[in-house]
């Protein structure tokens, strides 16, 4: 039998994976039998291996779940002890902070997709800044202005002919605009005021070219 590890869901962000076996004529190499469910379980599997009898199965997995944790500089080189920001058991990963240092912006897996959150840091829930958009985990930045929070969004079936939408929306809040709209988007960076310049790349064949 042929051993393999699937994602239990293809949309799931916590790669929970699974074991499948499919039995293979040992004489021609081709498939015999329908593939047949082993196990599931919480996290990612990284090898597997069996046992010289073939009768026991080995593996091992991985798992990780991030949270927000805040810190004060009580002197320049020293940090308080770190406190856990969200509460939570949804995975939680911090981008940046808001322009007055009150709040953080983080993206979180709610519901099963990727939405952009802010939460003050004297607070103990969340609110959501955008929703209903798959965002890429590592993008959502500040303008160079600190006006807009500039993010991306694509659809849930990326592929690289699918084109990327770069967005923004004000940190105050309201509603998210285009800037611009392209294909093999790779990622971007906005300069600090008084530069106003945001540099991001695409990649073609190998090939990644920047663009302001």
């Amino acid at each position: 039998r042929l051993f393999y590890a699937v994602r239990g869901n293809v949309n799931d962000v916590r790669h929970d994976d699974g074991v499948q076996a499919i039995a293979i004529d040992v004489n021609t190499g081709r498939v015999t039998g329908k593939p047949q469910n082993l196990t599931h379980g919480i996290g990612w599997i990284g090898d597997l291996s069996l046992t010289s009898d073939g009768k026991r199965l080995a593996l091992w997995r991985g798992t990780s779940q991030s949270q927000v944790y805040v810190s004060r500089f009580d002197q320049p080189s020293h940090l308080t002890p770190p406190r856990r920001l969200t509460l939570d058991q949804n995975i939680n990963s911090p981008t940046t902070w808001t322009p007055d240092g009150r709040s953080v912006l983080f993206l979180s897996d709610r519901d099963g997709q990727w939405k952009l959150f802010r939460q003050d840091v004297e607070e103990a829930s969340a609110e959501p800044v955008v929703q209903g958009q798959n965002i890429n985990s590592t993008l959502p930045r500040l303008s160079a202005d600190g006006a807009d929070i500039v993010f991306t969004e694509s659809p849930d079936d990326m592929d690289s002919e699918s084109p990327t939408h770069l967005m923004r929306i004000p940190v105050s809040g309201g509603v998210a605009k285009p800037i611009l709209t392209e294909t093999d988007f790779n990622s971007f960076l906005c300069a600090r005021t008084p530069s106003t310049t945001c540099v991001y790349s695409r990649s073609v064949n190998n090939v990644t070219t920047f663009l302001r």
